[in-house]
């Protein structure tokens, strides 16, 4: 599908937040960031409690807006050992980190 991207590293498939797909999953469409469409069985965004439906906000403490800046974002954290995500679940928001 257009606008999916997947990361085989972290184990995630994400979309930019849009009208559609804001709406398919509860969200305002106000808010900025990338949805998890698919999460990878056994992959380390499964391992780290990341599920499908969660809206990233953050990685590494910078602000994930699209998926060109989640993908740049992964790039530059490639050599760290862990990755800090901060999501929104519903209502809810959490940091997770990612130990990879």
């Amino acid at each position: 599908k257009s606008g999916d991207y997947s990361d085989a590293n972290i184990g995630v498939t994400v979309q930019t937040l849009n009208a559609a797909n804001a709406d398919k999953y509860g969200y305002s469409e106000d808010l900025k960031g990338v949805i998890v469409v698919n999460v990878k069985p056994n992959s380390i965004a499964s391992r780290g409690g990341i599920r499908k439906g969660d809206l990233i906000l953050e990685i590494d403490r910078q602000r994930i807006t699209n998926v060109s800046e989640f993908q740049k974002a992964l790039e530059k954290n490639k050599k760290s050992e862990s990755i800090l995500i901060k999501i929104q679940r519903g209502e809810q928001r959490f940091f997770l980190i990612l130990e990879k």
